[in-house]
C-alpha cells in the first residue's frame, strides 16, 4: 500500500537533467500519484492514488424464512385472505369463528389446520394477548415463499408486521457506493435482483468492517442502469443517503450515526412489540417509507362535531387539511384536500332554545367557548408516525392558517379535538393549503449543493387521456338530488 504522506515542493517533476545537476527541490520520479499545481504553475505538490487493495467483502444471504406478526383476540371472529406478496395473487382465504377461538391455543390448532390445506406450515414463536409472531414456511419446494396477509379481528381491519424477510441462499454484488467521514456507505443487490442491501464499511485504524444497514427484495435497482448516490449530514445524529436510478421512485435512507446492523428496521424478531431505539422502516411499509416523495393521497380530515363549551375557537369560519410524516426524517406527504365545507363557528350557543334567533347577527372574530372535533382517516400507521392538522380560518373576509399541532398516528382512524388553547401553534401560508406538487416517478443523477437536492433526467407522472377518462366517468354514473340535514353548527 503506497504511503500516505504529501508533498510539497517548487521545482517540479524532472526527468530530463541529468541526475548530477538535479535540485534537492525536485523530484525525478512518481509512481501511482496525483500531480497538483497552482494557478501560475509555480507551485506543485503530489498526492498518492487511493490504494486497490479489498478493504471489506459483503457477507452472502443466508436463507431464512419469513416471520411476521399478527393481531389476535379471543373469543371473536378473526377472517383473512393471504396473497402472493411478489404478485399480488390470491392463494386462498378463510375465517375462524368466535366459537373456535375461545383461547389462542385453540385458535392456533384451527389456523394452522387452514393454512396446511393451503401447503404452509405455521409454527407459533411467541404470542401476547394482542398479537402472535410466527414463522410461515411452504410445504412443497415450489410454494410460494413470501406471504402478504389481509386480517380482521372483530370485523375490524388490522395491520401485518413483517418482522424478518425471507430469502434463499445467494451473492450480493456492490453497484453504488458514496463515502463520508471515514464511512463507505454501499447499494448491493444479487444478480437475479432478489435482495437489495445498504451497507457501511468503515475504517478504525486502517482496519475496514462491514455492517448491514437494511435489506429488502421490495424493489429493484437494475444492474443494467447506471445508480446515482450520494450522501449528507442532516444533523448531528444521522445521515441522509440519496439513491436514484433510471426506473425507480428516487429514495432516501435516514441513517443514524450508530450505525449499528440493522439499525433502519422499526421492528424486528427480538423487537417484536416495542420498536427499536433508532428504526424507523417495517419491511413491508419500506418502499413507501423510502421514497424521497412520500404520498398518501388517500388521508383526509372531516368534521365530526362542536363542543358548545370548554374550547376557545374564535367566531367565523373553518377549513383543515392535514399531511403525515415519518419520525427521525425530512420527509412529509401534500397536504390533503380542505374539507368541503366550512365549518362556522358562533358565539352564542347553538344548544339555546333562541340560539337561531341570536346567531344572525355574530361578528366574526369573537372569543368562543367552543372546539371542533375532527376525523382522521387512513393514516395508514404502519409507514407514517405523525399527522399534523393545520386550520384555514375567516374572519371578515380576510383568510389565515395555522398549524394547529403535530400528533403521533396511533391507528388508520383518530380523532383531534381543534380547541383554540393548543400551544405551539405555526403561522402557515394558506395559499399551501393544499400544494400540489409534480409526482417524481423516477430520476438518473443526484447532485447536494448548497443544502439543495437536485435532481435531473426526471420523468414526472402525468395525468394522460384525462378528457377521455372524465366523459367514461360520467357515462358511468347516475345522478340524483337529495337534502342533507345539518347539525351541531347551526344556520
Amino acid at each position: 500500500m503506497q504511503d500516505n504522506s504529501q508533498n510539497t515542493f517548487t521545482g517540479g517533476l524532472d526527468r530530463d537533467s541529468d541526475y548530477r545537476v538535479i535540485k534537492n527541490d525536485r523530484y525525478v520520479d512518481a509512481t501511482d500519484v496525483d500531480t497538483y499545481s497552482n494557478d501560475r504553475n509555480s507551485n506543485y505538490s503530489v498526492s498518492p492514488l487511493h490504494s486497490s487493495t479489498l478493504a471489506f467483502t459483503i457477507d452472502n444471504i443466508i436463507s431464512q424464512s419469513q416471520i411476521m406478526r399478527l393481531s389476535y383476540k379471543q373469543n371473536v371472529a378473526i377472517s383473512y385472505s393471504f396473497y402472493d406478496a411478489e404478485t399480488n395473487v390470491l392463494i386462498g382465504n378463510n375465517s375462524i369463528t368466535s366459537t373456535l377461538n375461545p383461547n389462542f391455543n385453540a385458535f392456533y390448532f384451527v389456523f394452522q389446520t387452514q393454512m396446511s390445506t393451503y401447503g404452509y406450515s405455521i409454527y407459533i414463536i411467541d404470542n401476547t394477548s394482542e398479537y402472535f409472531k410466527f414463522a410461515i414456511v411452504p410445504i412443497n419446494t415450489n410454494g410460494k415463499r413470501r406471504i402478504h396477509f389481509e386480517w380482521s379481528v372483530d370485523g375490524v381491519s388490522t395491520d401485518e408486521v413483517i418482522l424478518q424477510e425471507c430469502y434463499s441462499s445467494n451473492t450480493l454484488q456492490p453497484i453504488g457506493a458514496v463515502s463520508l467521514q471515514d464511512n463507505l456507505f454501499t447499494v448491493s443487490t444479487t444478480l437475479d435482483n432478489d435482495a437489495i442491501e445498504i451497507g457501511v464499511g468503515k475504517e478504525t485504524n486502517g482496519s475496514w468492517t462491514y455492517t448491514r444497514l437494511f435489506r429488502t427484495w421490495r424493489w429493484d435497482y437494475p444492474t443494467s442502469e447506471a445508480i446515482d448516490i450520494r450522501i449528507e449530514e442532516i444533523s448531528n445524529e444521522s445521515y441522509a443517503l440519496y439513491v436514484v436510478q433510471k426506473g425507480i421512485k428516487p429514495k432516501v435512507y435516514y441513517i443514524s450515526k450508530t450505525l449499528t446492523q440493522d439499525v433502519l428496521v422499526k421492528y424486528d424478531v427480538t423487537n417484536w412489540i416495542t420498536p427499536t431505539t433508532y428504526g424507523y422502516l417495517i419491511y413491508n411499509a419500506a418502499n413507501e417509507q423510502t421514497n424521497l416523495q412520500i404520498v398518501n393521497n388517500t388521508s383526509f380530515v372531516k368534521y365530526q362535531s362542536q363542543n358548545q363549551n370548554g374550547g376557545a375557537l374564535l367566531s367565523g369560519g373553518y377549513r383543515y387539511s392535514i399531511r403525515c410524516g415519518v419520525n427521525g426524517t425530512l420527509n412529509t406527504t401534500e397536504w390533503s384536500v380542505l374539507n368541503a365545507n366550512v365549518i362556522p363557528v358562533f358565539k352564542t350557543s347553538v344548544d339555546a332554545p333562541s340560539g337561531y334567533i341570536k346567531i344572525q347577527g355574530d361578528k366574526s372574530g369573537e372569543l368562543t367557548g367552543k372546539s371542533n372535533v375532527l376525523k382522521l382517516e387512513n393514516l395508514k400507521p404502519n409507514i407514517f408516525n405523525y399527522v399534523e392538522l393545520a386550520s384555514v380560518y375567516n374572519a371578515n373576509g380576510t383568510t389565515s392558517a395555522i398549524i394547529v399541532g403535530k400528533y403521533p398516528i396511533t391507528s388508520n382512524i383518530m380523532y383531534i379535538t381543534h380547541s383554540g388553547l393548543e400551544q405551539n401553534t405555526q403561522q402557515y401560508d394558506a395559499t399551501l393549503l393544499p400544494q400540489t406538487e409534480p409526482l417524481v416517478k423516477s430520476a438518473k443523477t443526484l447532485e447536494i449543493k448548497k443544502n439543495r437536492l437536485n435532481l435531473a433526467n426526471v420523468d414526472i407522472a402525468a395525468d394522460e387521456n384525462i378528457a377521455s377518462n372524465i366523459k367514461t366517468l360520467f357515462d358511468n354514473s347516475l345522478f340524483s338530488q337529495y337534502y342533507d340535514s345539518i347539525k351541531g353548527v347551526g344556520t
